[in-house]
């Protein structure tokens, strides 16, 4: 208050000064001491009711962080889940309209997220009418598949066979569902396998053929053999 009073001694004048502090002390007088025994009281009251408000309001706010904290974590755990699986996975709208691949599905398909969300399924399709037949079965008929094998095309236009399956994406508020799961993986080396099963078979057909004709080659060879044996 000194240094204040200083102040405006300097700005003002000592005459001035004193009579702009004596009506200061004069109002400070009447907050302090004629208008505030009740208001005071009453502003203690509120200020306690506040402090209150806010230790309820941090309670609060405490409750939400830890509970979001343990969503954050169950997040980040199936997060981890769906982009590390092996297994491509790849969710339509109910337009056929890709709105999500996790990083197997766009490693085997060769593409950006940004280059693939946001296009038709049809796109990864190496056969477009397979494809539009697939999608037709899924959307209008809610047919799903279970184990079926196709055909996709990479971004670099090779060609990748899979086997996937299907199911439908919960339901919204409206109880219509929101989209289409594909859960697909590459099936090259068991194609591979199966063709080398293939040729194994037919390797043992024409094996079991050749001994059955050597057979029967073998038995006028016999009698042959025999009747000459009799005339010597």
């Amino acid at each position: 208050i000194h240094q204040f009073m200083i102040a405006v001694q300097r700005i003002h004048g000592p005459a001035r000064a004193r009579r702009l502090f004596g009506q200061a002390v004069e109002q400070l007088e009447n907050i302090l001491f004629v208008v505030s025994p009740v208001k005071l009281v009453a502003g203690l009251e509120s200020s306690a009711t506040v402090n209150e408000s806010l230790k309820r309001a941090g309670q609060r706010y405490d409750l939400l962080l830890e509970r979001y904290n343990s969503l954050e974590k169950v997040f980040q755990f199936h997060k981890g889940i769906i982009q590390n699986i092996s297994s491509g996975i790849l969710t339509i709208d109910m337009e056929g309209i890709i709105t999500f691949m996790n990083r197997s599905a766009l490693q085997m398909v060769g593409y950006g997220s940004k280059e693939i969300l946001g296009q038709s399924i049809t796109k990864l399709f190496a056969d477009p009418a397979e494809g539009s037949e697939i999608l037709t079965q899924l959307l209008r008929e809610k047919r799903m598949f279970e184990s079926r094998e196709t055909r996709l095309l990479s971004q670099d236009q090779n060609i990748l066979p899979i086997g996937f399956s299907t199911t439908m994406l919960g339901k919204n508020e409206e109880a219509s569902y929101e989209g289409i799961i594909f859960i697909f993986r590459d099936i090259t080396e068991i194609n591979n396998f199966r063709r080398q099963i293939e040729r194994m078979e037919r390797q043992s057909t024409l094996g079991e053929l050749a001994a059955g004709i050597a057979h029967e080659i073998r038995n006028p060879l016999a009698g042959i053999k025999t009747s000459a044996q009799v005339l010597e």
